[in-house]
């Protein structure tokens, strides 16, 4: 607690770090005790360098902040991180809760990053560039992507200042504060985000064929179905999994005929490839399905299974780095047996190959007649394939939900190997369908194995479109049995609470 105009430490991580490259992460909730009042809360690096910073003038009510940074340690020198407080006049304090932070170690080269902490400014509508940076994927692995930034308008008005942060050309998180009474305002926009594989192609079926064409020069077409076949003792009698459609060879006066089912491509590098999929293959006349590769110079079989299966679904992943080259395409080929009873099926094909993703921090303004600013943008985005990650679980929601009452957000089960630490991280963007004081407020906080943590309580003050950033992150002692990780948020009063862009990552310590 601070009723001081000067810094006071609310956590402080010191100490000399053994030699490495180290991604260190801040969270804290922070508010003034008079509604009339400005709340500040920073990282403060060595003594002498600012991070990122806050301030909000709805002080009353509890706001995150959440900084990063990168810092290469030489084994020798003293580091200090502190996240710090004040206030703006000697009247009234400013209170944190719920304060960490935690400098984990980062493999060699297992990442990317990039900090830009130069202000910039825009009065565009439309999303302007601050800062971006490349994931260069060179294995398929899931990566965590950590982000911390600063935005603001610079005016006293109930216009927007507004945040993106862009995964592979899609909006993954977003943030939105109109100032309230000061044009002094800082908002954090910051949050952990996973980046799941990128594949070349990801198709259930259930909305059509997807990146797949059938194929020419073959003597009949895969046929797309949910249900059963027609056929008695062939076929499956839905999708795989939660599934309802998948695509089969329809064996019925087609016997012996060839099913080419191709991926809709002109060619390309399966360097570090996969190709996963679920086949079923049931009937005692069943045929034979191939995963063919096109050379550039002839069909080759990469996988191949015959014969009748029994009544289930089965799970595969081909790797296809014996196909390195440029050109490379993709074929499914069944061929039926010799009766009806030969309906083979296919479903949930993931065509995975390294792709570097670009992620960029944009911000601008609702109205061209104010400016919005943003600094102090940090990025950094590390392998999650690693063995020191081995036992990792995440998952993220993008997009908004809603509820008026009590309702859970991303959410993951996971099971440790073994009995150790985990450091459980959560964040996500909040706001209310009313704004001011007595109106609707929104309460977000994360569970563990549904103990609550980090539970915090927002009001929007100016505008109901506002999204405000929540994050927490702890460091838990974890048996070796099952655990549930995620998000909730209620709307305590009438009205709608909103939450959007939530994720949940649990990644193991040594």
């Amino acid at each position: 607690m601070n009723a001081s105009p000067s810094w006071t430490n609310a956590c402080v991580l010191e100490g000399v770090f053994e030699a490495g490259t180290y991604l260190v992460v801040a969270t804290v909730q922070v508010r003034h005790s008079d509604p009339a009042e400005k709340a500040w809360c920073r990282l403060y690096y060595n003594e002498t360098t600012e991070v990122n910073s806050i301030c909000y003038g709805d002080g009353a009510y509890f706001h995150s902040f959440m900084s990063s940074n990168m810092l290469t340690a030489d084994g020798t020198t003293s580091y200090s991180y502190a996240i710090q407080i004040r206030d703006g006049t000697l009247a009234y304090p400013v209170e944190s809760q719920n304060a960490a932070i935690v400098a984990v170690k980062l493999p060699t080269a297992n990442y990317d990053s990039n900090e830009d902490v130069g202000q910039k400014s825009t009065s565009s509508t439309s999303p302007m560039l601050h800062s971006e940076m490349t994931i260069t994927e060179t294995t398929l692995s899931d990566y965590l992507l950590v982000h911390s930034s600063t935005h603001w308008l610079g005016a006293d008005t109930n216009s927007q200042s507004l945040s993106d942060l862009m995964v592979a050309g899609t909006v993954a998180s977003f943030s939105a504060r109109a100032p309230l009474g000061s044009a002094e305002e800082r908002c954090i926009h910051s949050g952990f985000r996973p980046v799941g594989i990128q594949y070349l192609a990801n198709d259930d079926f259930e909305t059509g064929l997807g990146n797949w064409v059938n194929g020419t020069g073959d003597d009949a077409d895969w046929s797309r179905l949910s249900g059963a076949t027609t056929s008695t003792n062939t076929g499956p009698t839905g999708g795989n999994g939660s599934s309802t459609w998948y695509v089969y060879t329809e064996a019925t006066s087609q016997f012996n005929y060839d099913f080419f089912l191709d991926l809709n491509s002109s060619g390309f590098d399966f360097t570090n490839g996969s190709v996963a999929f679920a086949y079923h293959m049931y009937g005692i006349s069943m045929g034979t399905l191939r995963l063919m590769v096109w050379t550039g110079a002839a069909w080759e079989c990469a996988w191949t299974m015959s014969g009748d299966q029994g009544d289930q679904w089965f799970s595969t992943e081909v790797d296809l780095n014996s196909f390195a080259g440029a050109g490379r395409m993709l074929r499914f080929w069944g061929t039926t047996g010799p009766n009806f009873e030969s309906d083979m099926a296919l479903d949930d094909i993931k065509v995975k190959i390294p792709t570097d993703v670009n992620v960029g921090h944009y911000f601008y303004s609702d109205s061209a007649s104010y400016f919005s600013y943003k600094e102090q943008v940090h990025m950094a985005a590390f392998r999650l394939s690693d063995p020191q990650w081995t036992g990792y679980a995440y998952n993220f929601e993008t997009g908004e939900k809603s509820t008026t009452t009590t309702d859970n957000s991303a959410s993951v089960a996971f099971t440790p190997a073994a009995p150790g630490d985990y450091l459980l991280m959560a964040s996500c963007q909040v706001g209310a369908s009313a704004f001011g004081d007595n109106a609707t407020r929104v309460e977000v906080w994360w569970e563990l194995d549904g103990a609550e943590y980090d539970r915090m309580e927002y009001y929007p003050q100016i505008r109901s479109e506002d999204r405000a950033t929540f994050a927490g992150m702890r460091r838990v002692s974890l048996d070796a049995s099952a655990h549930t990780f995620r998000i909730r948020f209620s709307r305590p009063q009438s009205g709608t609470a909103y939450i959007r862009d939530a994720s949940v990552v649990a990644i193991p310590l040594p």
